[in-house]
């Protein structure tokens, strides 16, 4: 949206981000450590989908495939580690300057910090929830808790997303009172365009 340069900052992780990274960590160990526990008891063919209709497995394969889910969990916890170093790249509904740059960039990089833990959640549940127990059952279709728990989760990332956004307008308002307020108290200050 900003037809400027964004500035350039490196965003220090606070002890409630790290906190957080720690968790998603855990997560992903614990997700990892259940597959591998977990492969050595499976049976060499397991469900690898499942029917949308009945719920039931309708394509089979290699056991190895429950690596999908931890592997796939893993690219993104590095893609969205990598790109989160980088807050200038990304685009904001808002001009981006020198006094909002911080907010912004803090706002935007706990929003993937946030996404990152509910996909992170999201491949484990599958894994611990469907993927596994499926292996082991003949008869396996998704139940009642399996379908609420993917519901919630999604729910909880339209959540986030509608907070990451209430967030950015509020400190949109709150930068345009503060250009009126200067544009008042100095008038030629959209001639010149020297501060803002």
């Amino acid at each position: 949206m900003a037809s400027t340069k964004k500035p350039k900052l490196k965003i220090k992780l606070t002890k409630f981000d790290w906190s957080i990274e720690a968790i998603i960590i855990a997560m992903l160990l614990f997700h990892l450590y259940f597959v591998i526990f977990n492969y050595f008891k499976l049976p060499d063919i397991v469900p690898t989908h499942y029917s949308g209709i009945s719920g039931g497995a309708d394509a089979f394969g290699s056991k190895e495939a429950i690596f999908l889910m931890p592997g796939i969990a893993i690219l993104f916890f590095v893609g969205l580690s990598f790109i989160n170093k980088y807050p200038h790249i990304f685009n904001y509904p808002i001009d981006i300057t020198e006094e909002n740059a911080f907010k912004e960039y803090r706002l935007i990089t706990r929003f993937i910090r946030f996404i990152k833990l509910e996909i992170i959640l999201m491949f484990g549940l599958f894994s611990f929830l469907i993927d596994i127990p499926s292996s082991y059952e003949n008869n396996f279709s998704l139940n009642l808790v399996d379908i609420l728990s993917f519901a919630l989760l999604y729910f909880l990332m339209l959540i986030s997303s509608i907070v990451y956004l209430i967030l950015t307008d509020s400190i949109r308002k709150k930068q345009k009172v503060k250009q009126n307020n200067a544009t008042e108290l100095y008038p030629d200050i959209e001639k010149n365009n020297k501060i803002f």
